[in-house]
């Protein structure tokens, strides 16, 4: 037998449907469904009362024994939920059916008077972990930040050439890798600082701060790559060499590059992170008869290109130690915006508008599904910004007619419940 909300709550929360989003009922994101969870509970009735109050009773001893269940999980097992029984039953489970949208009777029996339900209930488990926090029964634990952005710090060329980021340095350089490892991090989901440095403005009459020595010590490197609020520094060697080989009667102008070390530093204290290396070669035949050695442009685009093999190779090694940043709740990354609590379309309609036009740290934000005064949004952070700066950046906002509380957030999730 499936249990659901009475028809008169099923016929307001239509209504409620339509007014928040006109003509169509909001869909629910593919992929991204509602955190329930099913648990086999049994429900026993008081014993007083007549069959159909007794029928009544066991529900309600079921419901509150699944919300129980869960709840015993979020605050940390058996001993934590006993220290907060009075807490729980005073402000969770006096309103139990709150967080169980349906349930379904499997068996049900009697003894005497008494009436036994065995029963599969399901839960809205971030509806529950809300007013838990929110009554003070469950803290919330800060996300740590995971690092995403990235400044790629290559060293002076081999002819001396000073790398982009230093005096006299050209866009770039060393043009065969360089963009290797930014389009490689770039590709991964890492926000990564262009390779080029700002040209002064003829047109100021400030003085341009002077451009960093090309030092590849670490203390250097660090404070270049804090100038470019970041949190990881990618630094590189690497080396090439030419030569001929013949095969097969032919002659081969033969370069190979080694990239590497390559290590991923954290800004923050100055910590390798990751440190790989690889090899690469390339050749390209010539006539020995009309000329002694391979020219210089077989010789640099052979160079390049064994460069360019090895650079691949490092930033694919590189990439797979720093990991995915986009699980990580990296800054170009969405997440999921759960908001308990609204219980009218006037709230709806603000905080939605608010999420839209006021909020600095979303570009764009998507209802993806709405029941039960529970909105969950898809919501995309504006560049270099990440989950915990947007539940921050929430918890200060100013809200005239509600007060909004952070009370879960993890790298791809925050739950906020809205009060009056």
């Amino acid at each position: 037998m499936l249990r659901a909300r009475p028809l008169a709550f099923l016929v307001a929360s239509a209504a409620a449907i339509a007014l928040f989003a006109p003509g169509r009922t909001p869909a629910r994101a593919a992929g991204s469904p509602p955190a329930l969870e099913e648990v086999e509970v049994v429900g026993k009735s008081g014993g007083k009362g007549d069959k159909q109050g007794a029928e009544k009773s066991a529900e309600d001893d079921a419901i509150k024994a699944a919300v129980q269940q869960v709840a015993t999980e979020l605050i940390g097992g058996e001993k934590a939920a006993a220290e907060k029984k009075d807490a729980l039953a005073a402000k969770i489970l006096k309103n139990a059916r709150r967080y169980v949208p349906e349930f379904r009777i499997g068996e049900r029996s009697e003894a005497g008077a008494t009436v036994i339900l065995r029963v599969k209930a399901k839960v809205a488990v971030d509806l529950l972990k809300a007013d838990l926090i929110a009554a003070g029964i469950v803290d919330v634990a800060a996300p740590v930040r995971a690092m995403t952005r990235v400044v790629v710090l290559p060293g002076p060329s081999k002819t001396g050439a000073a790398p982009w980021w230093a005096q006299g340095g050209t866009p770039n350089a060393p043009e065969p890798i360089t963009y290797v490892f930014v389009e490689s991090l770039r590709a991964m989901g890492f926000e990564v600082t262009e390779p080029r440095r700002p040209q002064p403005d003829p047109a100021s009459r400030a003085t341009p701060a002077p451009a960093p020595t090309a030092d590849m010590g670490r203390d250097n490197l660090l404070q270049v790559a804090r100038s470019y609020d970041v949190d990881v520094f990618v630094r590189m060697a690497w080396e090439s060499q030419t030569g001929t080989k013949s095969l097969d009667g032919l002659s081969y102008a033969l370069a190979r590059a080694k990239v590497g070390p390559v290590e991923a530093v954290s800004v923050k204290d100055g910590t390798v992170i990751a440190t790989v290396s690889a090899d690469g070669q390339a050749a390209e035949p010539f006539d020995p008869l009309r000329m002694k050695a391979p020219p210089a442009e077989t010789n640099a685009r052979i160079v390049d290109a064994a460069l360019k093999e090895a650079a691949t190779d490092a930033a694919a090694k590189l990439t797979a130690a720093l990991g995915d940043p986009v699980a990580k709740g990296g800054g170009n990354a969405s997440v999921k915006l759960v908001v308990a609590g609204l219980d009218s379309y006037v709230a709806y309609a603000r905080f939605e508008g608010t999420l839209q036009h006021d909020v600095k740290s979303i570009h764009s934000a998507v209802l993806s599904s709405i029941e039960r005064g529970e909105a969950v949004f898809t919501v995309g952070l504006d560049r270099g910004t990440d989950a915990a700066g947007l539940a921050d950046e929430l918890a200060k906002k100013d809200f005239a007619d509600f007060t909004v509380k952070v009370t879960d957030k993890s790298a791809d999730r925050i739950v906020v419940h809205v009060g009056r």
